[in-house]
């Protein structure tokens, strides 16, 4: 069975907070979201056209990336699941900005993990 981000939560109930092997289950399913989230090709498109921009309208990310905007509205979904990007309204069209605070929030979560794993 494969697993979707749609199949998560962000906020776990405290019987949910626990530790496996040194690594709280909060930060573990925090990391696991956004993993999911950036290990797909199409996802990591939208996110490098985004940031490289300073941020897009659909319209705009759409014809950056030649997909139609019902693929690019699936992406963005699970991009906001993992709060890698917010999609604000501005006039008629949604604006497309990434979460600079949360890639850096990956980035602390993986060197945790890589940390773990190296037995540090």
């Amino acid at each position: 069975m494969t697993r979707s981000i749609r199949d998560f939560k962000f906020e776990p109930t405290p019987d949910e907070i626990d530790t496996v092997s040194g690594i709280d289950y909060y930060t573990s399913r925090k990391a696991e979201i956004s993993l999911i989230a950036l290990c797909h090709n199409l996802r990591h498109q939208i996110v490098r056209a985004i940031h490289e921009n300073k941020g897009l309208n659909l319209s705009q990310l759409s014809e950056h990336l030649k997909i139609e905007q019902a693929i690019l509205s699936h992406q963005l979904i699970m991009l906001k699941r993992a709060r890698i990007v917010s999609v604000q309204r501005v006039g008629k069209t949604k604006l497309c900005t990434v979460n600079s605070s949360r890639i850096v929030e990956i980035n602390e979560l993986a060197k945790i993990f890589i940390g773990k794993a190296a037995g540090s």
